[in-house]
Order: C-alpha cells, then structure tokens, then sequence
C-alpha cells in the first residue's frame, strides 16, 4: 500500500502543477489571445499624482457632504459649481444632486478613474456595496491654477 502511494503522489504533484502556468503561453498572450501588458504601459507618474490627489479630496468633500460643512465644499468648488445650504445639493452645468449621504468607508471602493478631454479635467468613480449589490457615483475635477477643484458628480 506505501508503495503504490510513493508512485501515485509524485505523479498528482505533477498533474496538478502542471496546469499553474496555463493562463500563459510562450507569446506573452493570455487565453483569449490578447496581449499582455508590458511594463511601458503603466500610468505615468503624472497620472499617479493626479490620482492620488483627486482621490483624496473626493474623500475629503464626501465627508464634508455627510457633515454638511457647506463653507469647505464651495472651498473646493470649481466656478460654476453651487452648493445649496437649503436642500443639500450640489448644482453644475445644469445638473443638481443630493448629497451624498451613508457612504460607509469599509464598503466603499475605487472603481475607476480617467482623464476627461485633456489632462486638466479628471474623473473618479467609487463603488459602494451593499447586501448583495452596489451604486457608482464619479466625481469630476477641474485643474484651474495648479489646483483640482470638484466639478461635480454624477450617480447612477
């Protein structure tokens, strides 16, 4: 019995190892055939800076939002960007939505994030989970003099 279980195991070890590598052949292709990225395809480090920047002021005004820190979020705003201290609503280019309200961090993700146009608009998009679904909301920026300002945001 010891016996027959020295041959069967090295043989399983080998059976299942062989399939760690499957997701990629010699072509630097995954299964689907499309190509892999390559170490020059990463965010450039200005991208990385702009991200991290509107990253953390998107956590800064959802904050400001939940406490109602009117004085911060018009701080922030780009022109043409209003705050409304009677209805808690954010008002730009003709749109006007709630705030945010309840966004729990610990089921709050990044989800995307892109320029928009040019390399002075820039877009943000969260996940917030709940039971067994979740909404998006994208936060917009503008760079006027070196600064990011909120230009609003859209939910859906």
């Amino acid at each position: 019995m010891s016996k027959v279980f020295l041959l069967i195991c090295p043989l399983l070890f080998m059976v299942a190892c062989s399939g760690i590598n499957s997701t990629v052949d010699q072509n630097n292709e995954d299964q689907a055939g499309e190509p892999l990225a390559q170490l020059d395809e990463r965010p450039s480090d200005t991208f990385m800076m702009d991200l991290r920047e509107t990253m953390n002021l998107s956590f800064k005004i959802i904050y400001a939002m939940e406490r109602k820190d009117y004085d911060y979020l018009e701080s922030v705003s780009a022109p043409g960007v209003t705050v409304s201290r009677e209805e808690d609503t954010i008002h730009f280019n003709d749109n006007s939505v709630n705030f945010l309200e309840n966004v729990n961090l610990s089921n709050l993700e990044y989800w995307s994030s892109t320029y928009l146009e040019s390399d002075t608009k820039f877009q943000i998009g969260f996940a917030h989970f709940f039971d067994d679904t979740h909404s998006t909301f994208y936060m917009s920026f503008i760079r006027k003099d070196g600064h990011w300002l909120f230009n609003g945001f859209i939910t859906n």
